[in-house]
């Protein structure tokens, strides 16, 4: 289990814009937790969501990060298009799958803003 008690109490706290108590607990949160915020964060129409991903857009675990691609494309916002085209780029040689993951959520964001 998580550094939360469960995924809900994650959840929770996004909803309720506790960007505070997300930040101090992201530094010591299992991958899991970190999971479970970036998919919380994909639903959230907050800035600070947003910021939220940003920060995991460093994570070390692959899930994390591909959780994170997907909920930025989700976000569609142009900020986010930026920090996944400058993800892209510092991708090494042999992450394919996550640089299409980058590039299907940057499409993403391209569809709905043409919306």
């Amino acid at each position: 289990m998580g550094l939360f008690n469960n995924d809900n109490q994650m959840e929770q706290l996004v909803n309720k814009h506790q960007w505070d108590k997300i930040g101090k607990k992201l530094h010591d949160a299992d991958a899991q937790s970190r999971l479970v915020l970036a998919t919380a964060c994909g639903n959230s129409t907050d800035e600070d969501a947003l910021n939220t991903l940003v920060k995991l857009l460093h994570d070390s675990d692959e899930k994390v990060l591909f959780e994170t691609v997907k909920s930025l494309g989700h976000i569609g916002s142009d900020n986010a298009k930026t920090h996944l085209q400058a993800l892209y780029e510092r991708l090494p040689d042999g992450k394919d799958s996550l640089k299409s993951a980058v590039l299907a959520s940057v499409a993403e964001i391209k569809a709905s803003n043409r919306r």
